[in-house]
């Protein structure tokens, strides 16, 4: 009986070990993508700081566009300033007013002949910052003017933005089987690093395909599991045939 309890008793601690190791696992990588969403918006944010790499009427212009005065955005180009001019990182005034969410102002810019699918150096666009940051508005009128990114839908699942991906989808910008540059479909984005039952629900709702695989031959549930999600991994098993 002696024996039996000593059994018990390292099986508990071998269980209490176990969770605990799990635990931190998940933590870390948690921490990974919390850092990885941090460093994008500390890259976007780097938009609004105007001022500092430029001639002085870009300067002027991004300055401009930061506050999202359309007086002051007038004022500027009135003294025949490139609407279209980019500071030493390739970021123009559009760019700045569509990661604040100024729609006024993006709307003015549009007007004025700004470049709607400009680039900047790391290679984002008015569309991929404000579908990252949430702005519907500003990502409904980019759409509407003629914005293209193949990187925007991604990054609003990845943000958890359900309105900006339904956007997407109803006006068949992309589809619910869209993948990022590196293979891995957007559900295996909503699964396994958002985490979110409602996106995954929308893409799943919209024609997302279950059985799809990434690169790595993982279906969103294996991705998810391997993410450390096992509630999601459950989840999603239930919609596979």
């Amino acid at each position: 009986m002696k024996k039996n309890l000593n059994n018990w008793r390292m099986f508990y601690l071998f269980l209490f070990l176990f969770n605990i190791i799990l635990f931190f696992t998940r933590l870390n990588r948690t921490n990974q993508q919390n850092s990885e969403i941090s460093a994008l918006r500390a890259e976007l944010a780097t938009f609004a700081m105007t001022g500092r790499k430029g001639d002085p009427c870009t300067v002027a212009l991004h300055m401009a566009a930061e506050s999202g005065r359309i007086n002051s955005l007038k004022q500027v180009l009135d003294q025949g300033v490139n609407v279209n001019a980019q500071d030493t990182e390739g970021v123009t005034a559009l760019m700045i007013a569509s990661v604040l969410g100024h729609k006024e102002a993006v709307e003015f810019l549009i007007a004025n002949g700004a470049e709607i699918n400009t680039k900047g150096k790391n290679g984002i666009t008015a569309l991929f910052a404000a579908s990252y940051m949430g702005h519907f508005a500003v990502v409904e009128l980019l759409l509407d003017r003629g914005a293209s990114d193949l990187k925007a839908l991604p990054i609003a699942v990845r943000a958890g933005h359900n309105k900006i991906v339904t956007l997407f989808l109803d006006k068949g910008i992309a589809n619910a089987n869209t993948k990022t540059d590196e293979g891995l479909p957007i559900l295996h984005i909503a699964a396994g690093r958002l985490g979110r039952k409602d996106m995954v629900r929308l893409l799943l709702a919209r024609g997302a395909d279950i059985n799809a695989k990434d690169k790595n031959g993982d279906t969103a549930r294996i991705f998810a599991e391997k993410e450390g999600r096992t509630e999601m991994a459950r989840f999603l098993k239930r919609f596979e045939k």
